[in-house]
């Protein structure tokens, strides 16, 4: 890669992580005037979040590739301008979004780590390992996130799991004999101890979101995984330096 195209990739990531500190910054402080100190917080959070992805770059004597970095930008900010500007209940692809994402960064991880551990140096010649080791270990980190959102969920009685509004529900406890399932369809009004929930149907309690996260996350691993594989693994994590001409 040529010095000219390289500093105009550098100062391209230059002028993103700026912008993106900038508005995270201001959307600290906002959050802050208004009172409301968790969404302050995940902002506060996502200015150490952008710090990142140069971090990386400092450990490991490496450049990202602008695409990789532009990735790690999304999705640093996706999760604080959906909570904290709730994009996540005026687009409900805006979580998916962010799930998608992560699949691709994480597979382009997984990519790296197979390349590192192989210290026989023949992973280049064994494309399909480092392939398959990138989808799994993408797919692994979506599971143990969907289990941290558990954990939020079962004790802190937050709601990372979004509910979701269902009009039918089959299951083996609603059936008189074991082994045969009863469903219930058209589910228009649940009452719980003579209250209404207010919603026309039956409020799932985060099945469908957990499973719509992860085969989100895992489609773009997938994703990751063809376009390593056509390439012949040059599209990696990091930037590959060419003698300049």
């Amino acid at each position: 890669m040529s010095n000219n195209t390289s500093g105009k990739t550098e100062w391209i990531k230059i002028i993103l992580f700026i912008v993106g500190e900038a508005f995270t910054i201001f959307s600290f402080f906002r959050m802050l005037a208004d009172g409301v100190m968790t969404k302050a917080i995940l902002a506060g959070l996502t200015t150490l979040l952008l710090i990142l992805p140069l971090l990386i770059e400092k450990l490991s004597k490496k450049k990202l590739s602008l695409p990789v970095y532009i990735l790690c930008i999304i999705y640093a900010v996706c999760p604080m301008l959906g909570h904290s500007y709730g994009l996540y209940y005026i687009w409900s692809w805006w979580d998916e979004l962010l799930h998608f994402t992560g699949g691709i960064v994480f597979a382009l991880a997984g990519f790296e780590i197979a390349y590192k551990m192989d210290r026989s140096g023949k992973t280049s010649n064994n494309l399909m390992l480092a392939a398959f080791f990138g989808l799994f270990f993408s797919v692994t980190l979506s599971v143990f996130w969907e289990f941290a959102e558990y954990g939020c969920d079962l004790f802190f009685r937050m709601d990372m799991q979004s509910d979701t509004v269902v009009n039918s529900i089959t299951s083996y406890t609603l059936s008189s004999e074991a082994g045969i399932t009863n469903g219930i369809d058209s589910i228009e009004e649940v009452i719980i101890n003579g209250q209404s929930l207010e919603v026309s149907g039956y409020l799932d309690i985060g099945l469908h979101d957990t499973m719509t996260d992860l085969l989100t996350e895992s489609f773009g691993a997938v994703i990751a995984m063809i376009i390593f594989v056509v390439t012949k693994g040059r599209f990696r994590l990091f930037r590959k330096e060419r003698a300049n001409t």
